[in-house]
């Protein structure tokens, strides 16, 4: 597929939806994006989690929060960001449905996971910040079972598409995919 001005007619999204929201040029631009933000996202989160292997000084509890949201962005920059920039580049989504079930998943899950560990990044600066006196009472434990609460959600919102409950599906612009918005059930 070229570069062109016209709208993406692509018959590889037309069982998932139809024709891209996108010209091709628009894709491009979102591709080169997703790269650009790909490699500085997998580069700073690694050298971030690279630091906290070096200096165990910084293995601190509230630090391990940030330990987790560098794994989510890893994991965002590292399976979402390539295979949308991919999907912008061909034109519409690559993948097959399987592949669709697996990025949006993912994408869900590492999403999911990330607003958690932000809410517990929030609790923490609450709890240190305006109730001192209840702060100073958490532990590590504590402190691993809000990144643990995190990361249960992020499993179970992640996984009700896969058992039923909705699905997966390209978005309008036909080359990521999300839950399926479309499909208007209980």
């Amino acid at each position: 597929m070229g570069i062109d001005s016209g709208v993406n007619i692509s018959d590889d999204v037309a069982p998932y939806g139809g024709k891209s929201a996108f010209t091709q040029t628009e894709h491009n631009i979102v591709a080169g994006y997703l790269i650009t933000a790909g490699v500085i996202s997998l580069t700073s989160n690694i050298v971030v989690l690279l630091m906290f292997v070096k200096f165990k000084e910084l293995r601190t509890a509230t630090n391990f929060i940030i330990i987790n949201l560098a794994l989510t962005d890893v994991g965002v920059a590292g399976i979402g960001y390539p295979m949308s920039a991919a999907s912008d580049i061909h034109g519409s989504w690559k993948f097959g449905y399987t592949g669709c079930q697996i990025y949006a998943a993912l994408n869900i899950f590492f999403g999911m996971a990330s607003i958690g560990l932000l809410t517990v990044v929030a609790i923490d600066r609450y709890l240190t910040i305006c109730r001192p006196d209840i702060g100073q009472k958490m532990t590590m434990q504590s402190y691993n079972l809000l990144i643990l609460a995190a990361w249960l959600n992020a499993v179970f919102w992640s996984s009700m598409p896969i058992v039923g409950w909705s699905g997966y599906a390209p978005d309008p612009t036909g080359a990521t995919c999300t839950i399926n918005w479309r499909q208007n059930d209980a």
